[in-house]
């Protein structure tokens, strides 16, 4: 009887999920409309303990109430003197071109932090 109880304690601690703590937070996320075709921005904020040279990211933009987001793309963001650790950096940039359309919505802007790299370049585990 014993061996079974060890065997299903084995099996629950199994099912427990891991949480793990986000190392780029991302806070904040807008979007502006001008002429063109808007602009986007979000605060990143390192948790690594290392400096963070530059980030990959997925940004999605969208409506709610739309079934089809607005833009999804991937991008390469190099960070100017770079973020050390515990600090908050503002990103920006311009809106993709699709945005035009999305002149007379609402869009709702989400970043995906995919990769960071450290000060010689390195990609952060």
């Amino acid at each position: 009887m014993l061996k079974v109880r060890v065997i299903l304690i084995s099996l629950a601690m199994l099912c427990v999920p891991v949480l793990s703590l986000a190392e780029v937070v991302v806070d904040n996320e807008q979007y502006e409309h001008d002429a063109l075709s808007g602009s986007y921005s979000a605060e990143l904020t390192n948790n690594y303990d290392t400096a963070i040279s530059k980030v990959d990211f997925v940004l999605l933009t969208s409506t709610p109430g739309r079934s089809v987001p607005w833009s999804e793309g991937h991008y390469v963001a190099p960070i100017p003197g770079g973020i050390e650790p515990g600090e908050t950096y503002l990103l920006r940039g311009r809106g993709p071109a699709e945005l035009i359309r999305a002149k007379e919505h609402e869009v709702k802007v989400k970043i995906t932090i995919t990769r960071a790299y450290d000060a010689d370049g390195n990609e952060i585990n």
